[in-house]
Protein backbone atom coordinates (compact mmCIF):
# COMPACT_ATOMS: atom_id res chain seq x y z
CA UNK A 1 0.00 0.00 0.00
CA UNK A 2 2.97 2.34 0.01
CA UNK A 3 3.87 2.43 -3.03
CA UNK A 4 2.19 4.15 -5.88
CA UNK A 5 1.53 3.65 -9.28
CA UNK A 6 3.65 5.90 -11.17
CA UNK A 7 3.20 7.37 -14.80
CA UNK A 8 4.63 9.32 -16.83
CA UNK A 9 8.34 9.27 -15.16
CA UNK A 10 11.46 7.93 -16.77
CA UNK A 11 11.97 4.19 -15.72
CA UNK A 12 8.08 3.89 -13.75
CA UNK A 13 7.70 0.80 -15.99
CA UNK A 14 10.75 -0.58 -14.63
CA UNK A 15 9.61 0.26 -11.24
CA UNK A 16 6.31 -0.75 -11.44
CA UNK A 17 7.10 -4.10 -12.59
CA UNK A 18 9.98 -4.51 -9.80
CA UNK A 19 7.46 -3.49 -6.51
CA UNK A 20 4.29 -5.01 -7.78
CA UNK A 21 5.03 -7.77 -10.73
CA UNK A 22 8.41 -9.09 -10.21
CA UNK A 23 7.95 -12.50 -8.42
CA UNK A 24 10.98 -13.53 -6.14
CA UNK A 25 12.35 -15.14 -2.72
CA UNK A 26 14.48 -14.99 -0.62
CA UNK A 27 17.15 -18.17 0.86
CA UNK A 28 19.04 -18.07 3.60
CA UNK A 29 19.96 -14.69 3.68
CA UNK A 30 22.55 -13.84 6.50
CA UNK A 31 22.49 -9.98 7.89
CA UNK A 32 24.81 -9.35 10.33
CA UNK A 33 24.27 -5.86 12.71
CA UNK A 34 26.23 -4.58 14.98
CA UNK A 35 24.51 -3.81 18.08
CA UNK A 36 22.78 -0.52 18.72
CA UNK A 37 23.49 1.50 22.52
CA UNK A 38 21.74 4.40 24.07
CA UNK A 39 21.55 6.30 26.98
CA UNK A 40 19.15 8.61 29.20
CA UNK A 41 16.32 7.30 27.23
CA UNK A 42 12.60 8.33 28.33
CA UNK A 43 9.17 7.99 27.80
CA UNK A 44 6.48 5.25 27.70
CA UNK A 45 7.43 1.53 26.56
CA UNK A 46 6.84 1.51 23.41
CA UNK A 47 9.14 4.58 22.70
CA UNK A 48 11.99 2.20 22.87
CA UNK A 49 10.46 -0.30 20.20
CA UNK A 50 9.90 2.71 17.87
CA UNK A 51 13.15 3.66 18.32
CA UNK A 52 14.69 -0.02 18.03
CA UNK A 53 12.39 -0.14 14.79
CA UNK A 54 13.60 3.02 12.95
CA UNK A 55 17.52 2.15 13.96
CA UNK A 56 17.25 -1.14 12.55
CA UNK A 57 14.78 0.02 9.09
CA UNK A 58 17.63 2.39 8.57
CA UNK A 59 20.79 -0.73 8.66
CA UNK A 60 18.21 -2.56 6.58
CA UNK A 61 18.40 -0.29 3.90
CA UNK A 62 22.56 -0.62 3.65
CA UNK A 63 21.96 -4.51 3.66
CA UNK A 64 20.41 -4.08 -0.56
CA UNK A 65 23.71 -6.22 -1.52
CA UNK A 66 23.59 -8.92 0.86
CA UNK A 67 19.88 -9.60 0.34
CA UNK A 68 19.96 -9.23 -3.58
CA UNK A 69 22.88 -11.88 -3.30
CA UNK A 70 20.59 -14.26 -1.54
CA UNK A 71 17.59 -13.76 -4.56
CA UNK A 72 16.21 -15.86 -7.10
CA UNK A 73 14.12 -14.68 -9.39
CA UNK A 74 10.78 -16.65 -10.18
CA UNK A 75 8.96 -14.93 -12.48
CA UNK A 76 11.22 -16.25 -15.50
CA UNK A 77 7.65 -17.21 -17.25
CA UNK A 78 6.94 -13.30 -17.64
CA UNK A 79 10.29 -12.47 -18.23
CA UNK A 80 10.95 -15.23 -21.43
CA UNK A 81 7.26 -14.51 -22.20
CA UNK A 82 6.68 -18.52 -22.26
CA UNK A 83 2.90 -19.90 -22.54
CA UNK A 84 3.76 -22.78 -20.83
CA UNK A 85 5.29 -24.13 -17.54
CA UNK A 86 5.26 -22.62 -14.11
CA UNK A 87 7.65 -19.34 -13.10
CA UNK A 88 10.56 -21.10 -11.82
CA UNK A 89 13.66 -21.20 -14.59
CA UNK A 90 13.56 -23.51 -17.22
CA UNK A 91 15.86 -24.60 -19.73
CA UNK A 92 16.66 -22.22 -22.97
CA UNK A 93 14.63 -19.80 -20.59
CA UNK A 94 18.14 -17.47 -20.68
CA UNK A 95 17.66 -17.79 -24.36
CA UNK A 96 14.53 -16.57 -25.01
CA UNK A 97 15.25 -13.43 -22.54
CA UNK A 98 18.25 -12.54 -25.18
CA UNK A 99 15.73 -12.72 -28.01
CA UNK A 100 13.19 -10.63 -26.43
CA UNK A 101 15.38 -8.30 -25.83
CA UNK A 102 17.50 -7.86 -28.57
CA UNK A 103 14.54 -7.88 -30.86
CA UNK A 104 12.74 -5.10 -28.52
CA UNK A 105 15.69 -3.21 -28.98
CA UNK A 106 16.27 -3.44 -32.28
CA UNK A 107 12.88 -2.45 -32.89
CA UNK A 108 12.97 0.44 -31.15
CA UNK A 109 16.13 1.83 -32.94
CA UNK A 110 14.94 1.36 -36.41
CA UNK A 111 11.89 3.54 -35.88
CA UNK A 112 13.32 6.28 -34.44
CA UNK A 113 15.76 6.61 -37.60
CA UNK A 114 13.06 6.10 -40.00
CA UNK A 115 10.94 8.68 -38.12
CA UNK A 116 13.82 10.88 -37.47
CA UNK A 117 14.26 10.61 -41.40
CA UNK A 118 11.02 11.03 -42.06
CA UNK A 119 10.49 14.63 -40.58
CA UNK A 120 13.94 15.86 -41.78
CA UNK A 121 12.45 15.38 -45.14
CA UNK A 122 9.32 16.58 -44.30
CA UNK A 123 10.90 19.52 -43.00
CA UNK A 124 13.87 20.69 -45.69
CA UNK A 125 11.01 20.59 -48.65
CA UNK A 126 8.12 22.87 -46.75
CA UNK A 127 10.85 24.68 -46.31
CA UNK A 128 12.27 24.84 -49.97
CA UNK A 129 8.22 24.99 -51.38
CA UNK A 130 7.46 28.22 -48.98
CA UNK A 131 11.34 29.78 -50.72
CA UNK A 132 9.77 29.17 -54.25
CA UNK A 133 6.53 30.46 -53.70
CA UNK A 134 7.90 33.54 -51.84
CA UNK A 135 10.23 33.91 -55.19
CA UNK A 136 7.55 33.46 -57.40
CA UNK A 137 5.32 35.89 -56.12
CA UNK A 138 7.90 38.61 -56.41
CA UNK A 139 7.47 37.89 -60.66
CA UNK A 140 3.83 37.66 -60.22
CA UNK A 141 3.24 34.30 -60.83
CA UNK A 142 2.29 33.27 -57.63
CA UNK A 143 -0.38 30.88 -58.92
CA UNK A 144 2.26 28.67 -60.45
CA UNK A 145 4.52 28.78 -57.21
CA UNK A 146 2.01 28.30 -54.89
CA UNK A 147 1.07 24.87 -57.20
CA UNK A 148 5.08 24.07 -57.27
CA UNK A 149 5.11 24.61 -53.50
CA UNK A 150 2.33 21.79 -52.79
CA UNK A 151 3.75 19.35 -54.92
CA UNK A 152 7.51 19.45 -53.17
CA UNK A 153 5.90 20.10 -49.94
CA UNK A 154 3.51 17.42 -50.60
CA UNK A 155 6.30 14.93 -51.90
CA UNK A 156 8.70 15.72 -49.13
CA UNK A 157 5.84 14.84 -46.67
CA UNK A 158 4.95 11.44 -48.66
CA UNK A 159 8.47 10.46 -48.62
CA UNK A 160 8.49 11.49 -45.41
CA UNK A 161 5.77 8.99 -44.00
CA UNK A 162 6.99 6.69 -45.91
CA UNK A 163 10.40 6.30 -44.92
CA UNK A 164 8.38 6.72 -41.29
CA UNK A 165 6.10 3.88 -41.78
CA UNK A 166 9.32 1.59 -43.31
CA UNK A 167 10.88 2.35 -40.35
CA UNK A 168 8.49 1.61 -38.11
CA UNK A 169 7.97 -1.27 -40.23
CA UNK A 170 11.56 -2.44 -40.24
CA UNK A 171 10.94 -2.27 -36.24
CA UNK A 172 7.82 -4.62 -36.65
CA UNK A 173 10.06 -7.12 -38.10
CA UNK A 174 13.05 -6.87 -36.47
CA UNK A 175 11.40 -7.11 -33.12
CA UNK A 176 9.44 -9.99 -34.12
CA UNK A 177 12.22 -11.90 -35.34
CA UNK A 178 14.51 -11.27 -32.30
CA UNK A 179 11.32 -12.67 -30.39
CA UNK A 180 11.72 -15.66 -32.54
CA UNK A 181 15.29 -16.17 -32.68
CA UNK A 182 15.17 -16.67 -28.67
CA UNK A 183 12.11 -18.95 -29.07
CA UNK A 184 13.18 -21.02 -30.98
CA UNK A 185 17.18 -21.56 -29.76
CA UNK A 186 15.28 -22.07 -26.28
CA UNK A 187 13.24 -24.75 -27.20
CA UNK A 188 15.79 -26.29 -28.83
CA UNK A 189 18.40 -25.91 -25.70
CA UNK A 190 15.65 -26.90 -23.58
CA UNK A 191 15.04 -29.75 -25.65
CA UNK A 192 18.24 -31.00 -25.98
CA UNK A 193 18.67 -30.69 -22.40
CA UNK A 194 15.91 -32.77 -21.73
CA UNK A 195 17.15 -35.31 -24.25
CA UNK A 196 20.27 -35.57 -22.58
CA UNK A 197 19.07 -36.45 -19.05
CA UNK A 198 16.87 -38.86 -20.37
CA UNK A 199 19.50 -40.64 -22.09
CA UNK A 200 21.96 -40.11 -19.11
CA UNK A 201 18.92 -41.50 -16.55
CA UNK A 202 18.28 -44.50 -18.58
CA UNK A 203 21.98 -45.02 -19.55
CA UNK A 204 22.48 -45.02 -15.34
CA UNK A 205 19.38 -47.29 -14.61
CA UNK A 206 19.54 -49.49 -17.47
CA UNK A 207 15.92 -48.37 -18.23
CA UNK A 208 14.71 -48.23 -21.71
CA UNK A 209 11.61 -45.95 -21.00
CA UNK A 210 13.39 -43.31 -19.55
CA UNK A 211 15.49 -43.16 -22.54
CA UNK A 212 12.32 -43.02 -24.94
CA UNK A 213 10.67 -40.53 -22.02
CA UNK A 214 13.37 -37.91 -22.64
CA UNK A 215 13.66 -37.82 -26.56
CA UNK A 216 10.14 -37.46 -26.64
CA UNK A 217 10.07 -34.80 -23.63
CA UNK A 218 13.11 -33.49 -25.84
CA UNK A 219 11.32 -33.19 -28.80
CA UNK A 220 8.30 -31.74 -27.54
CA UNK A 221 10.19 -29.28 -26.29
CA UNK A 222 11.90 -28.31 -29.29
CA UNK A 223 8.91 -28.40 -32.04
CA UNK A 224 7.06 -26.06 -29.19
CA UNK A 225 10.19 -23.36 -29.29
CA UNK A 226 10.58 -23.90 -32.82
CA UNK A 227 6.57 -23.37 -33.67
CA UNK A 228 6.84 -20.39 -30.93
CA UNK A 229 9.79 -19.08 -33.07
CA UNK A 230 8.31 -19.05 -36.41
CA UNK A 231 4.86 -17.97 -35.22
CA UNK A 232 6.57 -14.77 -33.51
CA UNK A 233 8.76 -14.24 -36.60
CA UNK A 234 5.51 -14.57 -38.93
CA UNK A 235 3.44 -11.92 -36.77
CA UNK A 236 6.20 -9.75 -36.76
CA UNK A 237 6.56 -9.95 -40.49
CA UNK A 238 3.36 -9.07 -41.04
CA UNK A 239 2.78 -6.40 -38.45
CA UNK A 240 5.87 -4.89 -40.28
CA UNK A 241 4.40 -5.20 -44.02
CA UNK A 242 1.51 -3.62 -42.62
CA UNK A 243 3.13 -0.44 -41.09
CA UNK A 244 5.09 -0.04 -44.05
CA UNK A 245 2.14 -0.34 -46.23
CA UNK A 246 0.53 2.11 -43.70
CA UNK A 247 3.34 4.52 -44.61
CA UNK A 248 3.34 4.14 -48.41
CA UNK A 249 -0.18 4.66 -48.48
CA UNK A 250 -0.38 8.04 -46.33
CA UNK A 251 2.60 8.86 -48.48
CA UNK A 252 1.05 8.39 -51.71
CA UNK A 253 -1.90 10.21 -50.76
CA UNK A 254 0.18 13.16 -49.48
CA UNK A 255 2.20 13.71 -52.68
CA UNK A 256 -1.14 13.11 -55.02
CA UNK A 257 -2.50 16.01 -52.88
CA UNK A 258 0.80 17.86 -53.90
CA UNK A 259 -0.01 17.34 -57.83
CA UNK A 260 -4.06 17.85 -57.49
CA UNK A 261 -2.64 21.51 -55.62
CA UNK A 262 -0.36 21.91 -58.51
CA UNK A 263 -2.67 20.80 -61.13
CA UNK A 264 -5.65 23.03 -60.28
CA UNK A 265 -2.95 26.42 -58.95
CA UNK A 266 -5.59 28.64 -57.85
CA UNK A 267 -8.29 30.80 -59.05
CA UNK A 268 -7.01 33.20 -61.35
CA UNK A 269 -7.60 36.82 -62.09
CA UNK A 270 -8.50 38.81 -65.47
CA UNK A 271 -6.41 41.49 -64.88
CA UNK A 272 -7.71 43.28 -68.18
CA UNK A 273 -11.29 42.70 -68.26
CA UNK A 274 -13.05 44.00 -71.14
CA UNK A 275 -15.10 47.19 -71.02
CA UNK A 276 -17.35 48.54 -72.93
CA UNK A 277 -16.85 50.89 -75.76
CA UNK A 278 -18.87 53.71 -74.38
CA UNK A 279 -21.16 53.32 -77.92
Amino acid sequence: SRYKHLNDVRGAKLMNYFTRKLKFKVDRATLKFSKYETSNVKGPPDQLIQLLIAVYSQRMKYKVVSMLSAVSFDDWKNLAARDSGNDEFQDGDLLRVTGNLAGGTAGYFAKQVGGGIGTGIHTVTRVLGKEIEDATDKVGARAVGAGVNCVVSGLGAGVGDTVTGVGSGTGKLLQGAGKGVGQVFGGVTGGATLMAKGIGKGVMQGDGKAVVSGISKGAQSVGNGVGQGIESAVMGAADGVITCGEGLASGVKSIGQGFASAFTGGKRRNRNPRQGDGS
